[in-house]
């Protein structure tokens, strides 16, 4: 259960860290991902933990591969 925990938290902190080093807005991110802003920011924000079509999803919206969303590295801005 610590793993899910970790694994969710560093999800989180991805998803926002490539969002933002991208110039994306919650709202942009939530449009290319199909769903609301507001539910968006309930993923970003770890309200709920992804099922793996959410992170596939968020992985295609910033032009990445989903394991990055879930990688330690550090953030490079993408030619999103």
């Amino acid at each position: 259960m610590a793993l899910e925990g970790t694994l969710h938290r560093l999800f989180c902190q991805k998803l926002r860290a490539i969002r933002k080093a991208n110039g994306i807005t919650q709202e942009q991110m939530a449009e290319r991902m199909g769903i609301t802003q507001p539910s968006y920011c309930s993923l970003e924000n770890g309200r709920f933990a992804p099922i793996i079509g959410t992170i596939e999803k968020a992985a295609l919206a910033l032009g990445v591969k989903p394991e990055e969303l879930l990688s330690a590295k550090k953030v490079q801005p993408s030619a999103v």
